[in-house]
């Protein structure tokens, strides 16, 4: 009897809520938002009370867009991860959790409230790295590995970022190209087939060689200081937090850790908790790498419908990346890259909006963790968020593409001048990233660079009105590629 009077207080609540969402929110994006966030019944009152009854008709204000993408979709999907991780953690006797720079920090910010909210016996901290800072004080141990490291494909690779990847100087750069004679100019983009040929030359250069041996032998005692600082050597259990893709940076760590620690030092069953991987470096435990939304075996139609690109876009710290560290009054410091104000701003606004949807979390869910895990279960909340991630990703309106296309982006180890997330692209170079486009391309002999962006959905809404007939195209695309990826990853581990 009681259970049931508390069930219909619940429903009698929801259908407050929603009517007074309906009155407010005319606007026909938000009402899909909403009807995927009620497949969580807690999910969509909580968005709705952020937003305290502020949703206009039009979204006109490049904040507005903010706030309501930020309390509609990004923070309860971010929400989910988390309270993932935690469970995940407190499941297996985790007792720290290190959160990598920068695609950790708002996870990191979400974490730590929750671990102090509610007495958990986790330690989270936020750990400055980069797959840069990681892997050059590296290169001298494997220069095989560091050669596929510093040749690896990507939206655009050019002799330029070449030498900036292997950590040479503009005058050791201008000596190696001068002795390489490649056939490119410095910033031209080098097609992805070519890249082996640059990287059996570079294979060949004793002059490049020696450079990055040289500047990976002097990064890398910085590097080891830094770890046994940040008590990466201490025998606790630990994972790492991280978006993911491919995990390869907590390969680079488990490696640095047991160089730090000398070869009798068996402290690196490191684990690692991701919102999604693509595939894994080889050589690695599959069991010691866990995965939210999708992994190499399997989420085909959540990997189609996402964008690793913009999540990383939107997903990042008010800092510029790390791009080594030094020693200052006894204490090792990361140094970190310039990030321009406009960035900067962005993501303290995304902060600010993230920050308040969990405090409203928190006060509507009582002081339960329990409770706040059941909320986000898994199996309630993965296909949720897929609704949410294939409206926002796959399918967004025009103003949520110019607003988030402006990103600044750079898909390189390094970053550069960068590109818009959503690249401005004519129909031709719409339609070059099609599927029977790409087949046909594949077939060439000498196929030609293709103009990509980073969000090539955002890029179809800006720059066409056959927006479904791009999507669907370039879907296919993405089905095939995921496919094929798949299928290696498999083949590759015996399955």
């Amino acid at each position: 009897m009681r259970e049931h009077k508390e069930h219909t207080m619940v429903l009698e609540h929801r259908n407050i809520y929603r009517k007074e969402a309906n009155r407010l929110m005319k606007n026909r994006r938000l009402k899909k938002y909403c009807r995927q966030l009620s497949k969580v019944p807690e999910w969509d009152r909580i968005s709705d009370r952020t937003m305290d009854g502020s949703v206009q008709n039009e979204l006109a204000d490049d904040t507005e867009v903010i706030r309501a993408v930020t309390n509609y979709v990004l923070a309860p999907s971010l929400n989910a991860y988390v309270l993932w991780v935690l469970s995940e953690a407190l499941q297996s006797g985790k007792k720290r959790l290190y959160f990598l720079a920068r695609d950790g920090y708002f996870m990191y910010l979400y974490a730590k409230k929750y671990a102090e909210q509610y007495h958990l016996p986790i330690a989270c901290r936020y750990l400055y790295c980069s797959r840069y800072a990681l892997r050059v004080p590296m290169y001298h141990l494997d220069m095989d590995q560091a050669l596929s490291y510093i040749t690896l494909g990507g939206l655009d690779v050019t002799p330029d970022k070449i030498m900036k990847r292997a950590a040479l100087t503009e005058e050791e750069a201008v000596q190696v190209l001068h002795e390489l004679q490649l056939p490119y100019k410095r910033e031209e983009q080098i097609p992805g087939k070519k890249l082996r040929r640059v990287k059996k030359a570079l294979a060949e250069c004793g002059l490049f060689l020696n450079y990055v041996q040289e500047h990976s032998r002097a990064a890398m005692e910085e590097l080891q200081s830094y770890i046994r600082q940040e008590g990466l050597l201490d025998d606790v259990p630990m994972a790492v937090v991280d978006s993911g893709w491919v995990g390869s940076m907590q390969k680079q760590l488990k490696e640095c850790i047991r160089e730090t620690g000398g070869q009798n030092k068996n402290k690196c069953s490191i684990e690692g908790y991701y919102w999604g991987l693509y595939g894994l470096p080889k050589g690695v435990e599959r069991e010691k790498y866990h995965t939210y939304y999708f992994s190499p075996e399997g989420g085909m139609k959540q990997k189609v419908y996402f964008s690793n690109c913009l999540f990383e876009g939107i997903f990042s710290a008010p800092h510029g990346m790390t791009v080594g560290y030094k020693t200052e009054r006894g204490r090792v410091k990361p140094k970190l890259a310039y990030i321009d104000r406009e960035r900067k701003e962005f993501f303290e606004l995304t902060q600010q909006f993230l920050c308040g949807y969990q405090d409203c979390f928190i006060k509507n869910m009582g002081g339960d963790f329990q409770k706040l895990l059941e909320a986000c279960h898994p199996q309630k909340s993965r296909e949720a968020v897929y609704g949410l991630m294939r409206l926002f990703m796959g399918k967004p309106t025009k103003k949520e593409a110019m607003v988030y296309g402006n990103l600044y982006f750079s898909d390189d180890v390094l970053e550069y001048a960068g590109k818009r997330m959503a690249e401005p692209m004519s129909e031709r170079e719409l339609r070059s990233n099609h599927l029977l486009a790409r087949i046909w391309r594949e077939r060439k002999k000498e196929p030609l660079p293709v103009k990509q962006s980073a969000w090539y959905e955002g890029s179809v809404s800006c720059c066409s009105a056959h927006t479904t007939y791009h999507r669907m195209a370039y879907a296919g695309y993405k089905y095939l590629l995921y496919y094929r990826q798949r299928n290696r990853w498999r083949r590759s581990n015996e399955y």
